[in-house]
């Protein structure tokens, strides 16, 4: 849109003809014509690509009532099989799971657990093995959905929505549950 020239270390500038302001739109029209039609030419894999990515988060939950949305967030799965660890059992875990784990049996899903200790009264519809070692922590596993809860004090857990974690958490605990 200007020409430069320098004369005596001094630069100046001087506007190009009016119908050369005619050819630069021209060109950058074309320009992005070139782009559309690249773009065209891609669109269908970059939707492919991104609804084949994965799509990870994690929600935080506080208090007895966060527990129960992240459990109900857990029976939203169409897995069959949800599995858990626990380290030891609160008589708070305790009433909790005792009247949230019959929602999962009565959806169809089998319930397992392998903890430090067998509590005394395991419910028919739930299989649960003890092992000699620690256990990660108290961790729900269902789907691609991994609940990770604290019951310490106020408790507090963790929903981590990913294949890729709950995948490993699922070839842990079959490795231990086969063992």
């Amino acid at each position: 849109l200007a020409s430069e020239t320098l004369m005596d270390k001094v630069k100046h500038y001087r506007a190009v003809e009016p119908f050369r302001l005619s050819e630069y739109i021209k060109k950058k029209e074309d320009e992005v014509e070139e782009q559309k039609k690249l773009l065209d030419k891609i669109m269908g894999d970059l939707q492919a690509l991104g609804s084949t990515q994965e799509k990870s988060k994690a929600e935080v939950f506080f208090g007895m009532d966060g527990l129960k949305t992240a459990h109900q967030i857990l029976l939203t799965s169409d897995e069959n099989v949800l599995r858990f660890f626990f380290p030891d059992h609160t008589e708070k875990a305790a009433t909790f799971y005792k009247r949230f784990y019959p929602k999962f049996e009565e959806k169809g899903i089998q319930i397992r657990g392998i903890g430090r200790q067998v509590p005394e009264l395991v419910p028919t519809y739930m299989k649960v093995k003890a092992v000699s070692f620690p256990v990660p922590g108290t961790i729900d596993v269902i789907g691609d959905k991994t609940l990770l809860v604290s019951w310490r004090d106020n408790p507090t857990a963790v929903l981590i929505h990913s294949k890729e974690i709950a995948d490993h958490f699922i070839n842990y605990f079959d490795s231990v549950w086969e063992a």
